[in-house]
């Protein structure tokens, strides 16, 4: 699949030189953290049609705005902040998520990616008109053991056969498709054959270890089977399976290492418009976009005035780890080919 810059915003590769440069000469500055998003995330919901064993979504507020404050809150992320995230939850639960999908699109975000479990696609495909990228997240190849993790009986037949049918569409209708798979202690031997999975219907993979608060599962760590798997994601990344993950995140997941966190490169907004300062893990709120200006005036505040939360751990999570990558080291981050995943491939 051929990539088009078409849909690259100025300002998107204006906040990528900004905190390159910020990274290089001003990380160790009282405000060096004080760096521009690249993309948000917006989690609008957090209802779901799964119950996974791993995941803390069920017992999470299930309060959302309505359509028409939602469609607000999209206005207040767009100024300064290119890209956009949807998350949840399970964003297509929402009724009018066509609606809110379209109106991100024509605020101009890009890349505009969706996060799915694919359930309910078959009544939004019109959304596949507007995303660029669609992660859809699957952690088996086999239904008797995804559909007990995910507590919904037939659901891994189902979402590997809808897999299927979009990845076929996805030339003709320019987007990206990201299989993301939570590495499990137990079910460490279900990674490769996902891997295969997404080679052979021809989208890309992504693997994370599974992250119990703000630390590494500790069955995983120090776990030489779990080591093993992180080996092999990186030889066959090498040998040209589409390993989406960075090379230089596998090693440090894979011993799980220090590293420098810049959680606001890819910051986060709530359901209920709430801004999360630095990160969802602290829980921190800078703001609400219903009562701000901007997104972007809130962090700015934030920067300036806001105490620094530390959290004191390391959470793991590859939307904070990603983005530092190609902070630190953005040659081995173009040389990997990791732009397709930045950039929209539509027309504006």
């Amino acid at each position: 699949m051929s990539l088009s810059l078409k849909r690259i915003r100025g300002e998107w590769l204006a906040n990528l030189a900004r905190n390159l440069l910020k990274v290089r000469f001003d990380k160790d500055k009282p405000h060096g953290h004080a760096i521009r998003p690249v993309l948000v995330s917006y989690n609008i919901t957090n209802r779901c049609n799964m119950r996974c064993e791993y995941c803390g979504y069920p017992g999470m507020d299930q309060r959302e705005l309505k359509t028409s404050q939602m469609l607000r809150v999209l206005e207040k992320i767009r100024p300064g902040c290119p890209a956009l995230d949807i998350s949840g939850g399970e964003p297509l639960i929402l009724k009018d998520i066509d609606r809110i999908m379209a109106h991100a699109y024509g605020l101009g975000f890009a890349p505009l990616v969706l996060n799915t479990n694919l359930l309910l696609m078959p009544r939004h495909e019109v959304l596949l008109d507007y995303i660029d990228q669609m992660i859809v997240s699957l952690d088996s190849t086999d239904p008797r053991i995804w559909d007990k993790v995910v507590g919904v009986k037939g659901a891994c037949d189902r979402v590997m056969g809808l897999l299927r049918e979009y990845a076929r569409e996805q030339d003709t209708k320019k987007f990206q498709i990201n299989i993301n798979a939570v590495i499990l202690p137990g079910m460490l031997d279900q990674i490769l054959p996902l891997l295969d999975f997404a080679a052979e219907i021809g989208v890309s993979f992504n693997a994370v270890p599974r992250v119990d608060g703000f630390h590494p599962n500790p069955e995983l760590v120090g776990n030489p089977e779990y080591q093993r798997l992180i080996d092999t994601l990186i030889e066959r990344k090498k040998e040209g399976y589409p390993v989406l993950n960075t090379t230089l995140y596998l090693e440090r997941v894979r011993d799980f290492l220090p590293y420098r966190c810049y959680a606001t490169v890819t910051p986060k907004v709530g359901p209920l418009g709430e801004v999360y300062y630095p990160c969802t893990k602290v829980h921190w709120s800078a703001g609400n976009l219903l009562e701000e200006p901007s997104l972007w005036a809130v962090l700015q505040r934030a920067y300036r005035d806001a105490p620094m939360h530390h959290c004191g751990h390391l959470c793991y999570m590859s939307c904070y780890m990603e983005p530092i990558h190609y902070l630190e080291h953005p040659i081995s981050f173009l040389v990997e080919g990791h732009l397709s995943r930045l950039v929209g491939k539509r027309t504006a």
